[in-house]
């Protein structure tokens, strides 16, 4: 079947299935899609005013100086202890220690160890997720006597395919035992201070004030089928590596920081060098300066950043980045598509091929700005839907549209030829339908007068025959009355089986005339007031008592519905079809009962009720029709019978008596056997 839409129903048509086409692209089709939705991310972050430090937070850096008067590269437990006790004198709100301390580095590992039992705001740090042997992501201990106080955070981030860490790691891993983050335990413990304790949202996501950080799962945003393990979160950047306030631990070991520089913050203490420590990382904001090398970040300022994003959305109300449902993804960027689409649709009436093009990808530009600057508004207010999707969608959109345009304005030059030509074929298409009409007329009335004279003649020659033969018959049987006294037992037991071998054929004969050849000519249906399992009963009955192997009556297996026992409305008619196709079923097995020695024949019968139409069924273990005939079964004359026994006129028949009473006959064969089943709608 062909489907013709025209006009703006076509194309809104043609856009809503180009806009399914593109989501398939975007989420299973395209290769470096969501690197194309990560670039803008990252520009629209860059984007946002730079954030000037807001004294919450402090890096106390190691630097390569550091390393140097030190004259080793790392920081012995004696240089640790006593710079943790310099920052404690200003009393932070809390202490991360970004440098691992899984065994003791001397000397000073007492003075150390001393500090890490009585500080309770001084958090340590252990890698818990990644690969036991692997260099890059094998997991690492934390401090023994931290990880024993519960005061230790995971360093572990994601990071994406090009190299840049992006989103917010809350939890690494999952379960009773998940360590938090390090940016995110210190967070915590600065809002306690504030009055701010975690809680859990009804959906599970971590609570801090009102502020609820829904989980990230893997096609947040511009992601598509990202990894979405342990608890993160779509994180916006705010400062760029250089935005916190830094010193270096040479300068608070010599005394050179202010004395209330860390009071009321959270102090982090990590690698600031590249030389020995190589968690380095892009973030969003290491392409800021134009022209300069992208500058990476070190894993001490990803999670400064981690914590800044907590303080801003919990304490200061800056929006808490997320992303929608993947149906309003979908819904979203078919709408660009289509709204795109329409407002090139309305220069459809522009007549020059060349302005109708400059107009709609003029409007295509106009509107992918539109798009790109709505997309950075939102982004701002907290939420980052698939702007690249969104582009692509306007750029697709205005250009099938174009395409279909001038696709209409060749549709409507061809059916204006088409209408002429059908103008001048009007006329000779009248006619020569009116010729077959005629003809097939002719044909059918041909066809009924030589069935209606075959009928007739079948008539006159069998109706003065049967009846001479039915008299004779009597008057024989008046005759044997009278005479019977005078001959012996044994002479009137064979004249009386004589008889009744006679009588059975005569019946049947009559019977089988007045079913076939009589009734179909009655054109006016007639009607019956009786049980139609009694009158499907009495119809079986009759063709089993005249049938010649009279040993399948107990081979019929009935089922009768209990709700068709009441008398109602019957066509008369309906015996014509059922005598024929019982008889059909009974001759079936009878054949295959004489080909086989050990065929046992099954005949089935059954009646049904469904939605008000009565179902009357005829199975058979018969062997079923062969293929050739299958197809030719309701034609006059087509039968499998021998001249003698029938001449395939009972099926035709049949299925003129069920179309004239409103009714149906299915059937089903294969090589096991046939089910026959008659259908008569209710009266």
């Amino acid at each position: 079947m062909k489907i013709k839409v025209r006009g703006w129903q076509g194309l809104l048509l043609f856009l809503v299935i180009a806009a399914a086409g593109l989501t398939a692209c975007r989420y299973w089709g395209l290769r470096g899609w969501q690197q194309a939705e990560l670039s803008v991310f990252d520009r629209f972050v860059s984007r946002q005013p730079p954030q000037l430090p807001d004294g919450r937070i402090a890096i106390v850096g190691i630097t390569e100086g550091d390393l140097q008067s030190l004259s080793s590269s790392t920081p012995d437990d004696r240089t640790l202890a006593k710079l943790l006790s310099r920052i404690e004198q200003q009393q932070p709100r809390a202490i991360g220690l970004d440098v691992l301390r899984d065994f003791p580095v001397p000397p000073g590992s007492q003075q150390l160890e001393e500090i890490f039992q009585s500080s309770p705001h001084l958090f340590g740090v252990g890698k818990f997720t990644g690969m036991a042997g692997d260099r890059f992501f094998e997991p690492l201990a934390p401090p023994p006597i931290l990880a024993a106080k519960g005061q230790v955070g995971d360093v572990s981030v994601m990071v994406d395919a090009d190299g840049t860490v992006r989103r917010g790691n809350f939890f690494p891993s999952t379960g009773e035992k998940a360590i938090p983050s390090l940016g995110l335990i210190l967070a915590s413990v600065y809002l306690r201070q504030e009055g701010i304790l975690d809680q859990k949202a009804h959906n599970g996501d971590l609570k801090l004030g009102k502020v609820a950080f829904p989980f990230f799962e893997p096609n947040d945003g511009g992601y598509i089928g990202a990894d979405a393990s342990g608890y993160q979160v779509l994180m916006n950047w705010y400062a760029p590596p250089q935005g916190f306030d830094q010193v270096s631990v040479s300068d608070v070991l010599s005394g050179k920081v202010p004395s209330h520089f860390f009071q009321d913050k959270i102090v982090l203490i990590g690698y600031y060098t590249t030389s020995e420590k190589k968690d380095l990382f892009y973030t969003p904001l290491s392409n800021l300066e134009k022209g300069k090398t992208p500058r990476k970040a070190f894993g001490v300022e990803i999670h400064a950043n981690l914590a800044q994003y907590v303080l801003k959305t919990v304490l200061d109300g800056y929006p808490l980045l997320k992303g929608i449902p993947e149906s309003i993804e979908v819904i979203w960027t078919g709408s660009w598509m289509i709204l795109s689409g329409l407002l090139v649709w309305l220069f459809r009436r522009t007549k020059a091929p060349a302005l109708l093009i400059l107009m709609g990808l003029g409007s295509g530009i106009m509107l992918s700005f539109v798009c790109y600057e709505i997309h950075f508004y939102l982004f701002k207010s907290g939420w980052w839907l698939p702007i690249f999707s969104s582009v692509v969608a306007v750029g697709v959109g205005s250009q099938l549209s174009l395409l279909y345009l001038f696709r209409e304005k060749n549709l409507d030059y061809i059916e204006n030829l088409e209408a002429k030509v059908r103008e001048r074929t009007d006329s000779l298409e009248k006619a020569l339908a009116t010729i077959k009409a005629n003809q097939q007329q002719l044909i059918e009335q041909e066809k009924l007068a030589f069935l209606g004279r075959l009928t007739a003649g079948f008539c006159h020659q069998f109706k003065n025959p049967l009846y001479q033969l039915k008299y004779g018959f009597s008057t024989v049987i008046q005759i044997v009355e009278l005479a019977k006294n005078e001959w012996t037992e044994a002479e009137r037991e064979m004249v009386v089986n004589l008889l009744t071998n006679l009588q059975e054929p005569i019946e049947k004969l009559e019977l089988i005339f007045k079913l076939i050849l009589i009734s179909p000519s009655q054109k006016k249906v007639t009607y019956i007031e009786a049980s139609p399992n009694e009158f499907v009963e009495s119809v079986a009955a009759s063709v089993l008592r005249y049938h010649t192997n009279h040993t399948l009556s107990s081979q019929v297996e009935k089922k009768f519905a209990s709700e068709l026992s009441n008398s109602q409305r019957i066509p008369q008619q309906l015996e014509i079809p059922l005598f024929n196709i019982l008889e059909n079923a009974l001759d079936a097995v009878s054949q295959r009962q004489k080909r086989e020695s050990n065929f046992q024949p099954q005949i089935f019968l059954e009646t049904s009720l469904k939605e008000g139409i009565l179902a009357i069924s005829v199975g058979d273990n018969g062997g079923g029709i062969s293929p050739e005939i299958e197809d030719h079964l309701f034609e006059p004359f087509q039968t499998t019978k021998t001249e003698t026994q029938g001449i395939g006129l009972g099926l035709f028949i049949s299925q003129e008596v069920m179309e004239r009473i409103g009714g149906e006959i299915a059937v089903s064969t294969d090589e096991k056997g046939s089910l026959w089943v008659l259908k008569v709608p209710p009266t």
